[in-house]
Parts: C-alpha cells; structure tokens; sequence
C-alpha cells in the first residue's frame, strides 16, 4: 500500500488525500508533531504539503472543532423547532377554518328538523360543533345527536377530523379522516363535514 511506505501513522482523509503524524522531539511549550498532508497524482507519485504544530495547537484547533460542532447542532435544533411552530400554526389556521364551517352547517339542521339544539364544542375533545335533541317513544326517551371536531395537535403532525352520530340512544356512526399537515386538502375536508352531515339526517329520517 502506497501509504505504508511513507509511515506507519498515515490514515487517508478524501479519495486523493492522506495525512502522516510525525513526533519531532519537544520544545519549552510541549511536544513538537509534524503533520504532512500528502496528495496523490498520477502513477501513485504523492506530493507532500508539510506543516510543524505543537500539542498547545492541536488542542486550540480541537477546540474549534468542536465548536463549530456546537454550533451546526445548536442551528439544526433551531431549525426543527422553528418547523414544529410552523407546524401548529398550519394546525391552527385548519381547525379554525374547519371549526367554522362545521358551525355553519350544523346549525342549518335545526331549521330544517325542529328540535334539535346546536352546541359548540372545544376543549380536549377537540373544536367543533353538535346537534342533538331528546325525544319521547315508548319505552322511554330518546337521544339522538351528531358531533364533529377537529381535536388538538398530536405528536404525528396530522390534521384529525372525527364525527360521532347517535339516532335515538344507538351509535350509527363514526367517523375518522386525517392527513398530514404538510398534504392538507381543505377542500376535501369540507366535502367530508357536508358527506357526514348528509348522511346523519338521512338515517335520522329513516328512523323517525
């Protein structure tokens, strides 16, 4: 091996470059090391590029070093941190937006089906809105009520939509859609809300 003919200390560092450590005897400010950069060329000839530091000055560029290393972790920290509060104000903005539409839509059930009552919903449950309403039938009362809600922010950075339907006291339906907050079709969020909804006062229809 070429490298072995120049000393036994050498190590390559790129795919032309080696580097050979010398100890030179010592001075009044520590041990004196030679490091000779070598760089190859054609047919194997390697020209040397020879610099003299002492152990004070190995240990000052060490200390760079790891400085910079600091500082390119401490930068790339900062950069996911600033992602992750894009990330929830992307959250925001959506459950907003979508918060609103589930209002203006649910609330035009009770127009058109009277007895049911619109309730707004938020907290750890999630932001959105339910209709519901109880009725008299034999046997009892009876509880019916259609929710919607976007619940909060979790660790897998997704939009979460879900909805519950109950039609006199048994759970017809549930819900769930999701997508990451980086792919969000709005849109097709909406579509969702008024699919649901549809369908909610189709089935209530069905039962009465």
């Amino acid at each position: 091996m070429i490298c072995a003919a120049i000393d036994d200390s050498i190590r390559a560092i790129g795919s032309d470059e080696f580097v050979a450590v010398r100890y030179c005897g010592a001075n009044h400010r520590g041990p004196v090391v030679r490091c000779e950069t070598w760089t190859a060329v054609k047919h194997h000839i390697l020209v040397k590029n020879t610099i003299n530091m002492n152990f004070e000055d190995q240990i000052k560029q060490a200390l760079e070093r790891g400085a910079k290393k600091h500082q390119l972790a401490h930068a790339e920290q900062r950069a996911a941190e600033l992602s992750q509060d894009e990330l929830r104000r992307r959250h925001s903005d959506y459950r907003l937006g979508l918060s609103e539409y589930i209002e203006h839509n649910l609330k035009q059930i009770p127009q058109v089906i009277p007895g049911f009552k619109y309730e707004t919903v938020y907290g750890s449950r999630g932001w959105g809105g339910a209709i519901s309403r109880d009725d008299l039938q034999r046997g009892g009362p009876a509880y019916s009520r259609l929710e919607i809600t976007i619940p909060p922010l979790s660790e897998f950075n997704l939009l979460v939509m879900v909805g519950r339907g109950t039609i006199k006291n048994r759970e017809l339906f549930s819900w769930n859609h999701f997508a990451e907050l980086a792919k969000v079709d709005l849109e097709a969020f909406k579509k969702l809300v008024d699919s649901w909804i549809i369908q909610y006062v189709e089935a209530f229809s069905a039962a009465r």
